[in-house]
């Protein structure tokens, strides 16, 4: 990273820190779990005085670039293939194409899933929908495709009564810790990340959350504004950055030059 801030972008200062310190910061918490969901997968950060706990994060696999995946081989089964024309190809590069096709794939997910637990919702789960791309072409939608948010971020093997994968991921986090900060870590929880903008997901994962944890635990979901989840990170760096005790802590490039890659791991 060092290498790359300051010969490549010529940065005059940089400081590394964790996306999950950053969306703590964002809730204006410096004890806060807070639960990343974005494009590499999930994940649950512990985070007690401003401090990750590093051996208390959990992971989760599925995450929005799984979900494009599985979208697009879904629609490539039912011959509803997401591509852009031959003559319009031959002038793309090919990272192009495969952003194009992700990008679709991202709204197709956005525009149908929806985890609201009302019965209206779940029939519009199990019923295929029309979409149009960008061209106007109509593609038809399958159920599986609305699903699998569902499946990456509230299954759980049968028939076992495991919470699904967000609720048990953010258990294990908290039961890791400390005993002295599970309560604070679980009256302070965070959810940011652009898959958390799926409709009824901050409902059914604060209910599915509260459920798995003892009754003497006061859960409390902290869910600001969609745009404000999908950029917490950058939002926390600038308010980190604007604190005074915090100017001590750059790297400077006069630094690097002379103490090298050590100082920068430091």
């Amino acid at each position: 990273y060092a290498e790359m801030i300051f010969e490549s972008f010529r940065s005059p200062m940089m400081y590394v820190e964790k996306a999950g310190t950053l969306a703590a910061y964002t809730s204006g918490r410096s004890n806060a779990l807070v639960c990343e969901l974005n494009h590499s997968g999930v994940y649950v950060t512990p985070v007690v005085q401003g401090y990750v706990l590093n051996r208390s994060m959990k992971r989760g696999n599925e995450g929005g670039q799984w979900m494009c995946q599985e979208t697009i081989r879904l629609l490539k089964e039912n011959k509803a293939a997401v591509s852009l024309k031959s003559e319009e190809q031959r002038k793309c590069h090919p990272t192009f194409v495969k952003h194009w096709t992700e990008e679709i794939a991202r709204d197709i997910l956005l525009t149908y899933t929806n985890l609201t637990l009302s019965n209206e919702a779940i029939e519009e789960s199990e019923r295929a929908s029309k979409y149009e791309l960008p061209d106007r072409t109509t593609i038809d939608i399958v159920p599986e495709i609305k699903q699998l948010a569902k499946q990456a971020f509230f299954s759980f093997p049968q028939p076992t009564n495991e919470p699904g994968t967000l609720a048990r991921l953010c258990k294990e986090s908290i039961h890791s810790c400390d005993i002295d900060a599970r309560k604070e870590l679980a009256a302070n929880v965070v959810i940011t990340g652009g898959l958390s903008c799926f409709n009824g997901l901050p409902e059914r994962f604060a209910k599915e959350v509260a459920d798995n944890l003892p009754p003497s635990y006061k859960f409390n979901l902290y869910c600001p504004s969609k745009l404000t989840r999908r950029f917490a990170a950058w939002i926390g760096g600038s308010i980190l950055t604007s604190l005074s005790t915090f100017q001590p802590l750059w790297l400077s490039k006069t630094e690097y030059e002379e103490l090298g890659v050590e100082r920068a791991v430091e």
